[in-house]
């Protein structure tokens, strides 16, 4: 089996905000490539206390890992 994990995320709408999107999104094409058995984020979504926005950007990576993958 092999396993993708993802940490230390640090969504955080006031600091390299679009960076972290955007390293999100090579994530995302890695998975789309590799095609691991399992995707985990072990923890560390936010930095500190998250915003709206920051949510919404977490949200929409959650959904669209595995929507966008075809195992």
């Amino acid at each position: 089996m092999r396993v993708a994990v993802v940490a230390d995320s640090h969504f955080d709408e006031g600091s390299r905000f679009a960076e972290c999107i955007r390293l999100h999104e090579e994530i995302e094409d890695w998975v789309r490539h590799e095609r691991p058995d399992l995707v985990c984020h072990a923890g560390d979504i936010f930095e500190g206390t998250s915003t709206p926005r920051s949510r919404w950007a977490m949200a929409g990576w959650l959904q669209d890992v595995p929507r966008r993958v075809r195992w």
